[in-house]
């Protein structure tokens, strides 16, 4: 709180802002009236990044409100700047407003013998957040989010979890980022919260593991493995699930532990596929230190 002097050297507190002159902003704050530093959108919180990005296009469309829910705060505030940037350069007649989801892919389903691995490793799986009620006739999870019930916008639990994300990918400004790396950023969050004990995150391409360093939590954080051969996933066809004949893309498994012993398991499991990367001792206990204490249910 500042203070001021008066004129006989008493010191007397500032007068208290009102609700919509906090963070130096108005109730009525438009994207001209915007601050357009990083630094700046940075203390004026949610709701006002909100009010700013809604009249620019950016929360039209179903996609867009899920992949802003599923934000971390600092991708929200890039994301924001973005935007106030094409906003500035249409105006000047320098650009166009891009905000607009750039398409998604049809699920790809885990196959049985990865699922049998990912048991081994975490003795049953008690969250798919990113499922439909076919694939888990497969994954066999305990507790499953589907389409409908938008994964990217709820608190996760659980003792294990397995994400196998949606392909596609989402125009976010200027930026199109895929939608996997949304769904990395949050089980990352999850995982530091204590939501989630301990994790294993099926990467559809290796442009993850480019993608996640500029993420809050790298996949190179963690224990990963790059299967030799491509993985062939499942697909429905009427109605019955059948492997992909040829698969496009290199793939990456990455656990997230709760402790560095179950590497260990990690590597007995996945070693077999492929190479399987282990971080040191030393990183290991820098970032086991930043997580919360110990799981706890939101």
């Amino acid at each position: 709180m500042t203070r001021r002097a008066t004129n006989i050297g008493a010191e007397t507190k500032a007068p208290p802002k009102k609700p919509n002159e906090m963070n130096g902003t108005t109730d009525t704050i438009t994207p001209e009236t915007a601050p357009r530093s990083l630094a700046k959108l940075s203390k004026i919180g949610i709701f006002y990044l909100r009010k700013i990005i809604e009249p620019l296009g950016g929360l039209d469309t179903e996609e867009q409100r899920q992949a802003w829910a599923g934000m971390t705060l600092d991708r929200k505030i890039v994301f924001t700047k973005e935007l106030l940037e094409q906003f500035d350069a249409n105006a000047a007649g320098r650009g166009e407003l891009v905000a607009t989801p750039s398409g998604h892919d049809s699920e790809h389903i885990t196959p049985h013998d990865l699922i049998a691995r990912v048991n081994h490793v975490e003795g049953g799986i008690d969250l798919d957040p990113a499922s439909s009620h076919l694939a888990n006739t497969v994954v066999g999870a305990k507790h499953i989010f589907t389409l409908e019930d938008d994964g990217l916008t709820r608190p996760w639990f659980g003792r294990s979890v397995y994400v196998n994300p949606p392909g596609g990918t989402i125009r976010l400004g200027r930026t199109t980022m895929s939608t996997q790396s949304l769904w990395w950023e949050k089980l990352g969050d999850e995982w530091l919260k204590g939501h989630v004990e301990s994790a294993i995150f099926m990467g559809f391409n290796l442009e993850i593991m480019r993608h996640s360093q500029s993420a809050p939590l790298s996949i190179f954080d963690f224990p990963f493995c790059v299967p030799a051969k491509r993985t062939c996933f499942l697909k429905e066809e009427g109605g019955v699930l059948v492997p992909q004949t040829e698969p496009t893309h290199a793939n990456v498994i990455v656990f997230l532990p709760s402790k560095l012993e179950d590497c260990l398991r990690f590597e007995e499991a996945f070693s077999a596929l492929g190479r399987v990367v282990l971080p040191t001792l030393e990183h290991w206990r820098r970032l086991s230190a930043s997580r919360a204490p110990r799981p706890v249910k939101p």
